[in-house]
């Protein structure tokens, strides 16, 4: 699975893990992509109701689908996971040593 955003045929952007297959795609905690003011986005859950968290969705509703950028798969990361990720210029210069 690739993180990976989908265009879809009613103009959605959906932003997820996605794995491909001949007939369908299956994307794993999907989210949409939305524009809220000038450079800014959010993600809102895709089928917030859903039990799974996989969705499969047949290849003729999908217009395209390419690779986001690094800093939007980093906010996509963090929603769907809760782990906040640091930058390199956030981590302490001499990190704890554990096992030693």
């Amino acid at each position: 699975m690739a993180i990976k955003c989908l265009k879809m045929v009613s103009g959605e952007e959906i932003l997820g893990d996605v794995e491909r297959g001949a007939e369908s795609v299956t994307i794993k905690d999907p989210v949409i992509v939305v524009i809220v003011g000038e450079g800014k986005l959010a993600l809102v859950p895709w089928i917030p109701l859903s039990v799974e968290p996989e969705v499969a969705i047949n290849n003729r509703y999908i217009v395209t689908s390419y690779e986001p950028n690094e800093q939007l798969i980093k906010h996509y990361r963090q929603q769907t996971s809760g782990i906040q990720i640091a930058s390199a210029n956030q981590l302490p210069p001499n990190p704890p040593n554990f096992g030693k």
